[in-house]
């Protein structure tokens, strides 16, 4: 029997976007106040909800402070976080000032870390814990390109390193217009790094309109739209977020270190459950495109 035929009117397309983050400016302009992410707040105890222009707000803040701090198109920045939506406006904001992202395992040795640092040359690393810097602390002789060093967790630098802040005190209070740099879809948008178990890690120079079209093309095969739901379990660079940006759906996420970003549209619902990481599912897996960072 012939497949249904999906009606993609409300999914943006890789022409329209052009680039990654075009993508996320297109969704503002067509749904900015539908509810973009759900993430828990631990501290709290309870769900927050963020629409996709608050969203666009608060990647315009992050962009402020990376320009303030001289970042320039085609510097490198790395993420070592759990899932978050610090992790998406980072990356995004990152993506708009025409910066390369670079995700980093956040269980990964500390030789590897300071590895993948150097050979990129990321000038920017963003921590989700104080735990995570201190782990970090006795590779510093072999951070020399890092200019900044930020931890989401909020707790005191120690005075004998400068480069170290609190994402709270370094953001502005706000950030403005959100810049869209890159116009070019075959520009470097991310170098992702192999995990390092038979050699050094190996990274992968992947491009705007290699993720923009591996996410359009999972789209051919699951229905997904605006009224769906993505619970995201670990936050990786699979197409799956890239997809829901298309889209318009939302996305929930819990902070685990492990696990798949799963699919939870109706097609799930059905019993056709699909996994979006791109590595479980060989009815769809994406192409030599596919960008996924285990723990990043």
């Amino acid at each position: 029997m012939a497949a249904p035929r999906l009606d993609l009117a409300h999914v943006i397309s890789p022409e329209e976007a052009g680039t990654l983050d075009g993508l996320l400016g297109a969704r503002v302009r067509r749904t900015p106040d539908s509810v973009a992410y759900r993430d828990f707040n631990s501290a709290h105890a309870n769900w927050r909800d963020y629409t996709w222009a608050q969203i666009d707000r608060q990647v315009a803040r992050w962009q402020a402070a990376l320009e303030r701090d001289g970042l320039k198109p085609g510097d490198r920045v790395a993420v070592m976080l759990r899932n978050s939506t610090e992790w998406v406006t980072f990356d995004q904001a990152a993506l708009g000032l025409g910066l390369v992202a670079v995700p980093l395992y956040t269980q990964d040795r500390p030789d590897n870390v300071a590895y993948i640092l150097n050979d990129a040359g990321c000038k920017v690393l963003l921590l989700g814990t104080h735990e995570q810097w201190k782990t970090l602390a006795g590779a510093l002789d072999q951070l020399a390109s890092l200019t900044r060093i930020l931890t989401i967790e909020d707790q005191p630098a120690p005075a004998e390193e400068p480069r170290l802040r609190p994402v709270r005190q370094w953001l502005p209070d706000e950030g403005g217009a959100t810049r869209h740099v890159p116009r070019d879809p075959g520009a470097l948008a991310t170098v992702v790094y192999t995990s390092g178990t038979t050699g050094r890690p190996k990274g992968v120079m992947l491009s705007h309109r290699n993720i923009l079209s591996n996410a359009y093309a999972c789209l051919q095969v699951v229905p997904v739209d605006g009224g769906d739901t993505s619970a995201s379990m670990e936050r990786s660079r699979a197409s799956s977020t890239r997809a829901r940006r298309c889209t318009g759906s939302s996305s929930i996420s819990r902070r685990k270190s492990a696990g798949c970003a799963s699919s939870t549209s109706r097609d799930a619902a059905r019993g056709a459950r699909r996994c979006c990481c791109g590595r479980c599912s060989r009815r769809w897996s994406p192409t030599k495109s596919w960008r996924a960072s285990a723990g990043a």
